[in-house]
């Protein structure tokens, strides 16, 4: 796409606003603007090179449209490393009519380190809500290459919520491949729906329209042809040779064409002409970053009175003014050149001028590492413990970059291998490791040690190499304690380390702690529960609260069958609102527990209050407490909820890159569409799973089981189910994986009913000792679907009725449905057509009111062969919402537009646009008229 640049550098008004071409880009801004404006948020990216024109050209449209309302930010290259400072500009852009409330931390900064960024993007959702009573936001964040991670993260995630709100985000990168990037943003921007604007340079046409626009003489159509492909169109190397070449060089073909000069040599020039205290303020500007407080630069340049150097370094166009008594570069390329102009020892002579200069500890840190010319062990111990300090308050970016800088400082090769192992460590837990592969290549050159294999197994086990995180881990156990055994018995724990040294419980800990998540991931519960109890007796109490070990052990009593046992435990806790961050680990695991043990209302009820107190807990635990809440939802009949939240869990999981979560949900979620009849979700869903790397063969199966069993496939249930109850099942509580018990009847369709046969027997007796009910049903019905298939009616009928039985009490309407609607049609076939009808009509009903329409169609046709007609209930004002709209309705009843949105992380506009459907759709005109309309939930 050819087009022009605004220029940001020359001498004087007319150079800087000098613009030709970008007549498509700007186009394709007024159409998402509009598009924008009619209520469909609009996500562009405008992607191109270091000086192709993209700031230019988005200046140039926002001055063409002038919004209401522009959010303005920018990535630095020099604060990659600084939290949520992108997210900062943004809110110190925020209107002043909009509440400072609605900005949740006011207009200062979005937070430290140690806030979560699905935190600061719900934040930002509320802002932009709030921003758009005015019309139409711009949200501009430029540079996204030098943006800092944690504000890509909360930005994707406020972008992905932005469902009907007057917003156009327009997103500036040099290459949308860059590293710095999140998956969960690069995914959103490069999806096949989404615009996106790749800027060429200009054309010969544009060309000869710069110089004009310069003032400068005109240039022939071949003269400005040649100069296009001397510099690639690039408006930047083209400026810089249409001020340094005259028109009539330019025009001489004959005469070789000059490469563009640097920036460095004309940076110069201008700080020669400017005098001593210009370059001294510029230098002073450099040193403290691309923007700094002009107070601050006239302090270092040792100016009593900067402002007459900064008024000839404007118009020099060095240098620009900013709002707040700050000062800038014009262009990062200005800011560069620059600093480099003041070459290794000025430089770094300001620096430590500059970190005695500062408050902020962590500025002045940098600073003084940008001063060091060599090893320095003080430095570096200093950097050492304040990126100890950011790890154990889970500032693991902050950390990473701290610890990264000690290492390159220490003096001894030993210690510099730590500090790169610790800094690894934490960009795992950060979900930042960019280049694993080269990584593990660096980290298997450090001499053998314990820290070396526990970060190499870490690595490992995160990637899903179970086998290399095995031998890695067991290596590092072995290195780090005495005798090294693997785990020790259950209520012992190693006491010295290996050699006779003293053990260092923090790393044994750690390595503990990996070995219960590796042992949780290949299904081995009993050793997930060893190691997670050793973990928390070794671990300090600082790092008690990580990896959400005190749900670990718990978690894997219930897979062990032990989940009354493990109740016990957990029986008398505090409600959510007072629980403390060990008792929210407990509470998370008690609900899964109840989940376990059929108590649904107990379930929902301890999630309910968890996710409403958990706002500040770690993404992990957030995604899979409302992945919980969505299955109890499920199992209990409110499905339009579950959808809701399965979806919401599942973005969640996306956006902050949780691999295995993300897979869960998935599974989950196709499950759910695929008893829905929704063919095009679940199909979807297949494909992202496809495209990830599964955690074992039981969720590779999942979807295409899922799909098969609503569709009526026995033949595939049975194809898909074979191998995997061949191999046994991976968990000792079918109550944990209640969904193999739920597709157990497609047995009926192997061609050997014997083997189907045997292959129940040990679901059977598993959940009969377990006096798992919800499973006992679902094996009666897998029981009585094989009795009939042999023609064993009497068997079948007694093993439906037995089925009901066991679900009597539970309320688990899908369950229920499904045994009457196999039991209605085993009557059908023996010709009790009165009977027949009574289970069909009741099972009908059931389906009917959960939606479950491929399962409704199927009874339809057992009814319409007993000769009669099926009808469908009278439909309920509540059917004629979207699960969305349902959602935001039920709450509507009780809580206010913001909370709404806060809850379901959707912004205030999404809800009152899901509102207005909801009041049209039921004809009324105020909240109080809902509960009426709405009945209780089902």
């Amino acid at each position: 796409m050819s087009g022009g640049r605004m220029l940001a550098s020359g001498g004087g008004t007319a150079a800087r606003e000098a613009f030709v071409g970008r007549h498509e880009a700007l186009r394709t801004l007024r159409d998402a603007f509009a598009t924008a404006d009619g209520g469909t948020p609009v996500t562009l990216l405008v992607e191109g090179p270091a000086g192709i024109g993209k700031t230019s050209l988005v200046a140039r449209f926002i001055a063409e449209t002038a919004p209401p309302c522009v959010l303005r930010a920018s990535g630095e290259e020099d604060e990659t490393s600084l939290a949520f400072g992108v997210l900062d500009q943004v809110l110190a852009a925020v209107p002043a009519a909009v509440p400072a409330t609605a900005a949740g931390r006011g207009r200062g900064r979005a937070g430290g380190a140690d806030v979560d960024p699905l935190v600061v993007g719900a934040e930002l959702v509320d802002l932009i809500g709030e921003a758009q009573t005015a019309g139409v936001v711009v949200l501009l964040v430029e540079d996204l290459h030098w943006a800092d991670r944690p504000s890509l993260r909360a930005l994707a995630f406020a972008l992905r919520r932005l469902r009907h709100d007057r917003v156009l985000t327009v997103l500036t990168t040099r290459d949308v491949e860059s590293p710095q990037l999140t998956d969960g943003l690069r995914r959103l921007l490069t999806a096949p729906d989404a615009p996106w604007l790749r800027l060429t340079g200009l054309d010969a046409d544009d060309v000869r329209a710069l110089q004009t626009a310069l003032g400068g003489e005109p240039l022939s159509g071949r003269a400005a042809d040649r100069l296009r492909a001397h510099a690639e169109g690039n408006p930047l190397h083209l400026r810089a040779l249409l001020a340094q070449v005259p028109a009539a060089a330019l025009n001489d073909l004959g005469a070789p064409l000059p490469a563009p000069r640097s920036y460095a040599p004309l940076i110069a020039a201008r700080l020669a002409q400017g005098g001593t205290d210009l370059a001294g303020l510029v230098g002073a500007a450099a040193v403290l970053g691309p923007h700094c407080p002009l107070p601050l630069a006239g302090a270092l340049a040792g100016l009593a009175d900067p402002l007459p150097a900064l008024e000839r370094a404007v118009q020099a166009d060095l240098l620009a003014e900013l709002p707040d008594h700050a000062i800038g570069f014009p262009h990062p390329l200005t800011h560069a050149a620059a600093y480099q102009q003041l070459g290794p020892a000025a430089r770094a002579a300001l620096h430590t001028r500059a970190a005695a200069l500062v408050d902020d500890p962590a500025v002045r840190l940098r600073h003084l590492v940008r001063a060091a010319s060599g090893p320095d062990p003080a430095l570096s111990a200093e950097l050492a413990a304040a990126g100890r300090r950011q790890a154990g308050a889970g500032s693991w970016t902050a950390a990473a970059d701290q610890l990264s800088a000690a290492a390159r400082l220490a003096a001894r090769r030993a210690e510099r291998e730590r500090l790169t192992l610790e800094a690894t460590e934490c960009l795992v837990l950060a979900g930042e490791l960019a280049d694993q592969e080269a990584m593990v290549d660096t980290l298997r050159g450090f001499g053998e040690n314990g820290w070396r294999s526990y970060v190499l197994g870490r690595i490992a086990l995160t990637a899903g190499r179970h086998a290399d995180a095995a031998a890695l881990l067991d290596d590092a156990w072995r290195l780090v304690v005495a005798d090294g055994a693997a785990p020790p018995a259950d209520g012992q724990e190693p006491t010295v380390g290996a050699g006779g040294q003293e053990l260092d419980r923090d790393l044994a800990a750690r390595i503990a702690g990996q070995l219960a998540q590796l042992n949780a991931s290949i299904i081995n519960p009993l050793e997930a529960y060893r190691w997670a109890r050793l973990a928390l007796r070794l671990a300090p109490p600082e790092r008690t609260l990580d990896d959400m070990l005190h749900f670990m052990p718990l978690n894997s009593l219930g897979r062990l069958g032990r989940a009354e046992e493990a109740l016990v435990q957990v029986a008398d806790l505090p409600g959510p609102a007072q629980a403390s961050v060990v008792d929210l680990d407990r509470l998370l695991a008690r609900a899964e527990l109840r989940l376990t043990t059929d108590d649904l209302a107990g379930a929902r009820a301890d999630l309910v209050g968890l996710l409403a107190a958990a706002r500040d807990r770690s993404a992990t635990f957030r995604i899979y407490g409302t992945q919980m809440l969505a299955l109890a939802e499920f199992r209990a009949g409110h499905w339009d909820d579950a959808v809701v939240h399965v979806d919401l869990a599942l973005t969640l999981a996306v956006d902050t890159d949780q691999g295995n979560l993300a897979n869960y949900g998935r599974m989950l979620a196709t499950s759910m569409y695929a008893a829905r009849g929704d063919w095009a979700a679940t199909e979807g869903l297949m494909r992202a799973a496809a495209a990830e790397e599964s955690v074992d063969a039981i969720r590779d199966a999942f979807g295409v089981v899922s799909i098969a069993h609503a569709r009526g496939d026995g033949t595939t249930v049975a194809q898909t189910l074979i191998p995997l109850l061949g191999a046994g099942s991976y968990l000792d509580d079918p109550g944990v994986l209640i969904w193999m018990y739920e597709v157990l009847d497609g047995l009926s369709a192997l061609g050997d009913l014997n083997r189907a046969s045997e292959l129940l027997v040990p679901f059977e007796q598993l959940a009969t000792r377990r006096r798992r009910r919800q499973a006992m049903a679902c094996a009666a019905r897998a029981r009585a679907a094989i009795e009939a298939a042999r023609d064993n009616r009497a068997g079948a009928e007694a093993a439906y009725q037995a089925g009901l039985a066991h679900l009597d009490g539970l309320d688990m309407p899908f369950e229920e449905a499904l045994l009457r609607l196999g039991y209605g049609a085993l009557l059908r076939r023996s010709g009790r057509r009165r009977a027949a009808a009574e289970q069909l009509s009741a099972a009908h009903e059931i389906l009917d009111r959960l939606g479950a329409a491929p399962y409704l169609e199927r009874c339809a046709r057992e009814l319409a062969a007993c000769g009669l007609r099926p009808h469908a209930r009278g439909y309920a004002d509540a059917d004629l919402l979207t699960p969305q709209e349902l959602a935001v309705a039920r709450r509507a009843v009780r809580l206010s537009n913001r909370e709404i949105a806060r809850e379901l992380f959707i912004s205030v506009k999404t809800v009152e646009f899901h509102l207005r459907n909801v009041y049209a759709k039921l004809a009324v005109t105020s909240r109080a008229q809902l509960p009426d309309r709405l009945g209780a939930e089902p």
